[in-house]
């Protein structure tokens, strides 16, 4: 299983992340510093992306960009 780190929320990135998650892959999104208000609405209607007009997988974790440096920090070996 591999770490992958998709930046951006949108469609593409979003998109993307399923192929990931189906092969067992610990998958993350960050937005950028645009996407806040968009990452909240996500996470606010139970991880459902309006751009996709879908449901993102629950293995999928999606972060704002201010904790790009968390996400960096808590994996580092």
């Amino acid at each position: 299983m591999s770490k992958i780190i998709i930046i951006g929320a949108g469609a593409m990135g979003s998109a993307f992340s399923f192929p990931c998650v189906d092969n067992n892959h610990d998958t993350n999104i960050i937005g950028t510093h645009l996407e806040n208000d968009f990452i909240n609405k996500i996470k606010d209607n139970n991880n459902f992306h309006p751009g996709i007009n879908t449901q993102l997988p629950t293995g999928i974790k999606i972060f704002k960009f201010e904790k790009f440096d968390e996400l960096l920090k808590s994996n580092v070996d």
